[in-house]
């Protein structure tokens, strides 16, 4: 009798053991289920970075054609601008990640280093209307300027309908100190260049930093005003 008793009170702990082991969840399934989720967070995370990435050195580049009535000569060297012309045509190509056609209008005047023989009206720029106006002209022919219009885009994005440019600087922030040329004659003509402001972004961008919008078109960086 009392090895029945005793044989009946453990299968009573046992059966009380196993019932609570039933209830329990077992033990790190949720975790493996984190863990997966979590796993691929960051694959997507990674993935993004990427795209980013490879997005971003699209935007270190400018190379399109430009079809319609016009001659232009020019070159960009980051601290500068020489070339004269005048085109309206169509373009087709890249200007970073405006892919795809537009139109645009595209005056630009700079005479560096030929410039330099007016460099002495700098010395009698008070002296004298003439002297003052020789001086700017000077200026302004030595840094070169450009005037540029877009309309009718027909892209994966629009980078600006209106900017001007002096010297290094462009009002598309993105677009200061470019390297670069082109060249139209009558109904064809070429332009390629190279930003060094863009490519410093899409190093920082790999490290997580970087200067975002304040590169995207003229509305960023205080150069608000209606292009449209």
């Amino acid at each position: 009798m009392r090895r029945l008793l005793c044989l009946a009170f453990a299968a009573a702990v046992a059966a009380e053991a196993f019932g609570q082991t039933s209830s329990t969840p077992t033990p790190g399934g949720s975790s493996v289920l984190n863990w997966i989720g979590g796993g691929l967070k960051s694959a997507g995370s990674t993935v993004q970075s990427a795209v980013n990435t490879i997005l971003s050195l699209g935007d270190v580049l400018e190379l399109n054609l430009g079809f319609g009535l016009g001659i232009k000569a020019g070159f960009q060297y980051g601290v500068g601008r020489t070339g004269a012309g005048y085109v309206e045509s169509e373009r087709v190509g890249m200007d970073g990640r405006q892919v795809g056609t537009w139109s645009e209008r595209n005056a630009c005047f700079g005479l560096a280093p030929l410039s330099l023989v007016l460099a002495p009206a700098e010395l009698f720029r008070r002296t004298s209307e003439t002297c003052d106006s020789v001086a700017d002209f000077f200026e302004m022919s030595s840094m070169g300027i450009e005037r540029i219009e877009r309309d009718n885009f027909s892209t994966t994005t629009i980078l600006y309908h209106t900017a001007r440019a002096a010297g290094p600087w462009h009002e598309r922030p993105g677009d200061i100190g470019s390297l670069g040329g082109e060249f139209h004659l009558g109904f064809l003509g070429a332009r390629l260049r190279l930003k060094p402001v863009q490519l410093v972004n899409t190093i920082l961008s790999i490290f997580g930093a970087g200067f975002g919008d304040s590169l995207a078109s003229p509305e960023y960086g205080g150069f608000a005003r209606d292009n449209h």
